[in-house]
């Protein structure tokens, strides 16, 4: 399974309605006022406005627009992380995969710890028949964010299809343990024969 909800959650984000995983949830703002003592957010920058309408045209679907306004974004901020990011995920969606995994690289480069990035490479590299790449890069999305039970079951899956049982075991088991129902595997196995 990729990651297809982080663009909602990015833009829900700037709005202020979600909170990091430091946070109680009581404790951050819901998108009402902001408290007198807060620092005003900046206005974007134009590099930022491209990012923002990009992620915009992932939301609606239209690919094509989103890649255009992601590669303007990095026209002016080549180092921006989650510019690359979008414009991997449009290229997925676009069944570019070659393009979108530079980009996923692109992003990773520029932000190392982006779990997100390497599970959804992960995915294209166990869709185009590189479970060892897959492997690798659901290795170190669970390295960096090791309470992601989607995480823990893509990399039993592709244990699986190169028929390692053995292996995908600790994994379903650790997935069972965060509260993996049945349903929810079954619907990632497939998902995952829909790509191979």
């Amino acid at each position: 399974m990729r990651w297809v909800l982080v663009f909602g959650l990015f833009i829900m984000t700037i709005s202020g309605v979600a909170c990091s995983n430091d946070e109680e949830p009581d404790t951050y703002n819901r998108g009402g006022p902001l408290p007198a003592t807060s620092t005003p957010t900046p206005t974007p920058g134009p590099a930022d406005t491209h990012k923002l309408k990009g992620v915009e045209f992932n939301y609606d679907e239209q690919w094509e627009d989103a890649i255009a306004e992601f590669d303007a974004a990095l026209e002016l901020d080549p180092g921006m992380a989650d510019a690359h990011f979008g414009r991997a995920f449009a290229y997925d969606e676009l069944a570019n995969f070659e393009e979108a995994i530079i980009s996923y690289g692109d992003s990773i480069k520029f932000n190392s710890e982006n779990a997100a990035a390497y599970n959804n490479r992960g995915w294209i590299y166990y869709s185009t028949g590189s479970p060892e790449l897959a492997l690798s890069d659901f290795d170190e999305a669970i390295r960096i964010n090791p309470r992601d039970v989607v995480l823990y079951i893509n990399r039993a899956l592709t244990y699986i299809s190169m028929g390692d049982i053995e292996a995908a075991t600790p994994d379903i088991d650790k997935a069972i343990e965060m509260g993996m129902t049945e349903e929810f595997f079954n619907k990632q196995v497939e998902e995952m024969n829909k790509q191979s």
